[in-house]
């Protein structure tokens, strides 16, 4: 029986037409979340770079920030971008990082497909995919770096399995160049592009992994270059010297607390951001351990297997950022870097369940009424097209969910932030001054450019600034009296010695306030009333 014209026209361009339903169904999902959630400080230190770049600044010069530059430098794109066509900053960098989001899914897509050698498995695994809430929360409620370093980390390993040594270690260098951690890509197709190339491709191999490593390297170091010096070398450190030299995550902890700590972070990280797919998650993890020992068996050593099979890049590297995350792990996003060894586990149960619900059909289908007169390849390609718009609707309800959610709080969406920060400029004016100090989303809103390029103050950042302020931090704080803001917003900041001496200036010449949810300090001089102990902030009389 000929199959109708759906089916023939599906199979003839199929190659083509899955990735683009992949990349629209991500984009419905994700924008299904809405792009309207509150600034938090991550996101807004993203915007604020890019805002400063559009100006002319690069990041580090503008804003110091002990992360890779990638991300901003993108952020910095989304704000050219809006600018030129006259769109909101946030909303338009959202949107470039949310279109970044879906080209991840695709990647998932292209992936798994290629290790698996199967296209329906390939499309579960991305359409599973949108189901993790952690990546699809930063998708429309970024910006976030780890988004634009998940797509790199993907497209970095699928290139490496490829044996594509110049690409897999290019893709893998700018992964670097978003996150930190992500040096175990380029240096893992490196040492794959030795090993795994016959004698006479070696050098080559080796000599063109490195070339594709060192160029996003050299073009980043040319561009900050370009600027000055002093960029170049903010890029040096923000990127690795200070945490060689000056990082310091949490000083009060002792050395068995921060090892209990590093230990507990990974799975309080899956419970914060990821409790919905727990099941999942655990099955991924066990399902690629399993994998592991099937692609073990087939080899007669374990030399063999690591010079011959492209899943080799896949266990070395897990191995390694599983180590990392119980070295130096922070809360939930940092997860997200597991996400495609769990969507490659799960990509192993459909391989091997799909077979079984193949051979079901063909023995069955002709004994249940009403199906005896379809194709069991036909049933079978309905039943993929099931699972996957179940996998869409458990996606669609995480993201009503978590719309929902937002509408149900008004105070804390994009929009509330905004009305305030507009209320702060109706009670002291347009031309007041005002300081960052750990709260950067007032900045963005506002599209105000920080009188200094520390916005904030952790890890050890007040180290560094001691080391090249002239005259140590006491220096910095002369620099800040000098400038003298009217308004300085508060943000979190640790205390240490030469952070105590910045809030000893602070509590002497300034009144706490808040505004919305912005905590203000106010020069003690405007509309201050000690005997009544009310600062009076234009009409608005507020209680310290």
């Amino acid at each position: 029986m000929k199959p109708p014209k759906f089916f023939q026209f599906f199979h003839k361009y199929k190659e083509i037409l899955l990735p683009i339903g992949i990349f629209l169904i991500s984009l419905i999902v994700y924008l299904s979340y809405g792009m309207k959630a509150n600034l938090r400080k991550d996101n807004s230190i993203i915007i604020y770079a890019g805002q400063q770049m559009a100006n002319g600044v690069p990041y580090y010069v503008s804003i110091f920030d002990i992360k890779s530059p990638l991300a901003y430098i993108l952020a910095g794109v989304g704000v050219i971008i809006a600018r030129l066509i006259g769109w909101n900053d946030i909303i338009t960098v959202r949107l470039l990082f949310l279109l970044v989001s879906c080209v991840t899914v695709v990647s998932i897509y292209f992936l798994i497909k290629y290790l698996f050698d199967s296209s329906e498995v390939g499309v579960l695994s991305a359409l599973l995919f949108l189901c993790f809430f952690g990546f699809s929360y930063y998708s429309a409620f970024g910006p976030r770096a780890k988004i634009l370093m998940l797509l790199f980390e993907i497209l970095s390993i699928w290139a490496t399995a490829r044996r594509k040594w110049f690409w897999g270690a290019f893709i893998g260098s700018i992964a670097f160049l978003t996150w930190q951690p992500m040096l175990i890509f380029p240096v893992l197709t490196i040492c794959l592009a030795f090993i795994q190339s016959t004698q006479k491709e070696r050098i080559v191999a080796l000599l063109t992994s490195m070339t594709g490593f060192l160029i996003p390297l050299v073009i980043t170091s040319l561009y900050f270059l370009s600027y000055s010096y002093n960029a170049f070398e903010s890029f040096l450190y923000g990127t690795l010297l200070f945490y060689l030299l000056y990082a310091d995550r949490d000083p009060t902890d002792s050395f068995l607390k921060g090892i209990r700590k590093n230990l507990e972070n990974p799975f309080f990280a899956i419970i914060e951001g990821f409790s919905a797919m727990m099941f999942l998650i655990i099955l991924g993890f066990v399902m690629i351990i399993l994998l592991f020992f099937l692609v073990r068996s087939k080899y007669p050593s374990f030399k063999e297997m690591i010079r011959e099979d492209p899943f080799i890049v896949i266990f070395g590297s897990l191995l390694v950022l599983v180590v990392f995350a119980f070295i130096d792990f922070q809360r939930f996003p940092d997860f997200l870097m597991f996400l495609p060894y769990i969507s490659i586990g799960c990509a192993k149960f459909f391989e091997n369940l799909l077979p079984y619900f193949k051979t079901c059909i063909e023995n069955h289908h002709q004994d249940i009424y009403g199906l005896k007169r379809l194709n069991s390849d036909h049933l079978y390609t309905i039943m993929i097209l099931g699972l996957a718009i179940s996998m869409v609707f458990s996606a669609e309800l995480m993201a009503y969910h978590e719309r929902d959610f937002y509408d149900d709080r008004y105070t804390s969406t994009l929009a509330y932030q905004q009305e305030q920060a507009a209320e702060i400029l109706n009670i002291f004016g347009e031309n007041i001054s005002i300081l960052c100090l750990g709260n950067p989303e007032l900045f963005v809103i506002l599209n105000r450019t920080n009188p200094s390029r520390f916005l904030f103050i952790f890890m050890g950042l007040d180290n560094y600034i001691h080391a090249v302020t002239p005259g140590g931090f006491e220096g910095w704080i002369q620099e800040i009296e000098e400038i003298n803001p009217d308004l300085i917003a508060y943000g979190s900041t640790r205390i240490t010695h030469h952070t105590r001496k910045l809030f000893n200036w602070i509590e002497i010449n300034y009144t706490p306030t808040k505004i919305g949810p912005w905590l203000l300090f106010v020069r003690n001089e405007l509309f201050y009333c000690p005997s009544r102990n009310v600062l009076f902030v234009g009409k608005i009389p507020t209680r310290t």
